[in-house]
């Protein structure tokens, strides 16, 4: 007795599992990325301080100076990696899981640092905010950085802006201001003072938005 036995082509089955809980995967995405990012800013001070607006999409922003000049911004994408054993996870064992999490940080703050000061660079040289210290007094650097920056104060009169240093001038800048005359920190107040009037001068006629505009 003979038979015939006919198979016919494999079909993939594609359909998506009835009970697929994407939610969970959505909300472990948004708890890593809101964690790396808090630990990021809670390292770098400088870091915490910059707010970030949540936008549907990544695009380039441009700044046009007075002279007309544009400068770009071309927006950043941070990558970083996390590890984690899923059999860890389900014991309760998070050491690995906090430590990948720290590097991570690590790493973003890194790259957002980079792109950052790298951005402002690029504006402050565009706007002429740019102040060559190189083989120059220390006061005299000093007094055109104040000259050039307009001061912002508070209701006690004092600056509010902040002062960022590479680590590897921090001393050279406390010794450059021990070295400092009575008669060139006269002249430094003289400048910050008019400065402070300039600015009081600009709150006073501030123009209000109207209502409804």
């Amino acid at each position: 007795m003979s038979g015939r036995e006919s198979v016919g082509p494999a079909i993939a089955d594609d359909r998506e599992p009835i009970f697929k809980l994407i939610e969970y995967a959505r909300a472990e995405q948004a708890f890593i990325g809101a964690t790396i990012e808090a630990l990021a800013r809670a390292s770098d001070p400088v870091l915490g301080q910059i707010t970030v607006e949540p936008g549907s999409r990544m695009q380039t922003t441009q700044i046009t100076t007075e002279s007309g000049e544009v400068v770009e911004q071309q927006p950043l994408q941070i990558r970083t990696k996390l590890t984690q054993a899923p059999q860890d996870i389900i014991n309760g064992n998070l050491h690995d899981l906090f430590v990948s999490l720290d590097q991570a940080a690590e790493e973003w703050a890194k790259q957002l640092a980079e792109h950052f000061y790298s951005s402002l660079g690029r504006i402050a040289e565009a706007t002429g905010n740019v102040v060559d210290a190189k083989d120059r007094p220390f006061f005299d650097s000093v007094y055109e950085i104040y000259e050039k920056v307009e001061l912002h104060f508070d209701d006690e009169g004092r600056i509010q802006q902040s002062l960022i240093l590479n680590p590897a001038d921090v001393e050279k800048w406390k010794k450059g201001w021990e070295e400092i005359t009575p008669e060139q920190h006269a002249k430094l107040n003289a400048l910050i003072e008019r400065k402070r009037e300039e600015f009081n001068a600009r709150r006073r006629h501030r123009r209000l938005p109207r209502r409804g505009n």
